[in-house]
């Protein structure tokens, strides 16, 4: 992919992006607006003990004057009042935010009012625009990496199909860790598979991003386990040949960020979970029975119900098992942990938020694939559906966040088979027997990527 051509691409998506959120979609809303008062907390006092932020109902510098503490923060051991969430989403907005608080102010409340803003939330769009942008760097990235296994328009086609499907389309623009995770898995993949690792530079940017990927939060952890061992196995020959200095590294570059955060967590919580697990434990084998098979086909908040485009992703990894099977490890680590989460859903958030940093995986999956017909012909389906799901959620943003009532409202508007469709569909959070029912879609899948598995065998063997 030319440069112009990759500009270009990236350019577009932001744009396109960007133009959803002008129509009238949820602003400051789940945790967002908490991860912002940490923020407000940092740039006017200079500290995370959020009581006076909270008393003070700082949240109206973001769009948020009613905002109260609630679970989202906890008295550590020295008497503060602290985020529960980690700290890593908060600095790395602080300057945009601090930035954009001193714009918003100067701008007249007439002025605002035209465009059914306030200062508050004219403040939280320049932020969402910051997290966009740290969307759209990864997805530059992406498209770096796939470039290695696609030329041209080909490889535009397939970046910005899935960058323009959910779950990227639709979180991009949130204040959740999820956006900068989804930059760093993007970053490793280009350091593994693409062009940055032909120089060290980009390796060790790779290292140092896992070392501090779990400072967005924990979880993330066990995901950047994964992803060293992607970048490790990728780049053996070179750390082999330099065992001692890119031991050296690991240690400094990832090591030194997590012992920093466990230490940082023993001192403020007792544990080094955090506040997360310093009363009780967010995760348990029930959540799991139902957020796995949940995160995938639940009626409001499946993967593949939001992006059927992604349905074929299992076939594609078989076929490219050879070159992507380390893949498979992030994958693992990352939905583990999410599906057991007692809100596997992501809470008020639109579909699939869990997985978006796991996308950048699948992507690249697809494009090592590409040049098999037999997958090619069974995605424009696929691609014709997600386009119509992309399509209606661009112009009708507040459909985008499931409710927890049952109804998929993208999906009901879909013509003819619509409503049935999204009837037939397990709603996993709002009916407990729903497992079963997902079993069956799962199964329904899974026979999918079989059929179209023996297709690409025929035309290998006629071929």
């Amino acid at each position: 992919m030319r440069p112009a051509l990759q500009a270009t691409l990236v350019v577009s998506i932001f744009v396109v992006i960007w133009g959803l959120t002008t129509h009238g979609k949820y602003s400051a809303t789940g945790d967002e607006p908490h991860y912002l008062m940490v923020a407000e907390s940092l740039r006017a006092d200079g500290d995370l003990d959020l009581s006076n932020n909270y008393t003070a109902r700082a949240g109206r510098r973001f769009g948020r004057e009613d905002l109260e503490a609630g679970p989202h923060a906890r008295i550590d051991r020295y008497g503060a009042l602290l985020p529960v969430h980690d700290i890593g989403l908060p600095i790395l907005v602080l300057p945009v935010y601090s930035l954009a608080a001193g714009v918003a102010a100067l701008v007249p409340e007439s002025t605002l009012r035209r465009f059914r803003m306030n200062t508050g939330l004219l403040a939280y769009s320049i932020v969402s625009l910051w997290m966009l942008t740290i969307c759209c760097l990864g997805v530059w990235l992406l498209g770096l990496t796939v470039s290695g296994f696609l030329r041209g328009w080909n490889a535009v086609v397939l970046v910005a199909g899935l960058a323009l499907s959910p779950p990227i389309l639709t979180n991009s623009f949130l204040v959740f860790p999820e956006i900068p995770a989804f930059l760093v898995c993007c970053l490793v993949l280009w350091a593994s598979f693409g062009r940055g690792r032909e120089r060290q530079w980009p390796m060790i940017l790779a290292l140092w991003a896992i070392g501090v990927l779990p400072w967005f939060h924990r979880k993330f952890a066990l995901f950047g386990i994964g992803l060293a061992v992607v970048w490790a196995w990728a780049n053996w020959s070179q750390v082999k040949r330099h065992a001692v200095a890119w031991t050296a590294a690991g240690v400094v570059l990832v090591g030194l960020p997590l012992a920093a955060l466990v230490a940082w967590s023993v001192t403020h919580w007792g544990n080094p979970g955090g506040a997360l697990v310093a009363v009780d434990m967010p995760f348990s084998w029930s959540a799991l029975r139902a957020g796995l098979p949940g995160l995938m086909i639940d009626r409001e908040n499946g993967l593949l119900v939001w992006a059927p485009i992604y349905a074929l992703v299992p076939v594609a990894w078989w076929l490219t098992r050879q070159t992507t099977w380390t893949l498979l490890l992030p994958v693992i680590l990352l939905v583990g942990p999410s599906a057991a989460h007692d809100q596997w859903w992501g809470g008020f958030s639109p579909a699939a938020r869990f997985l978006m940093p796991l996308t950048p995986c699948f992507v690249l999956v697809y494009a090592a694939a590409a040049h098999r017909a037999g997958l090619r012909a069974t995605l424009v389906p696929l691609a014709a559906l997600q386009a119509f799901v992309s399509g209606y959620g661009w112009q009708h943003p507040r459909a985008l966040w499931p409710q927890g009532d049952g109804h998929n409202r993208v999906l009901e508007a879909l013509p003819f088979l619509g409503p049935r469709l999204s009837q037939a569909l397990p709603s996993l959070r709002t009916a407990a027997d729903g497992v079963a029912v997902a079993m069956a879609w799962l199964t329904l899948v899974a026979g999918l990527n079989v059929v179209v598995l023996l297709q690409v065998a025929r035309r290998r063997r006629s071929a």
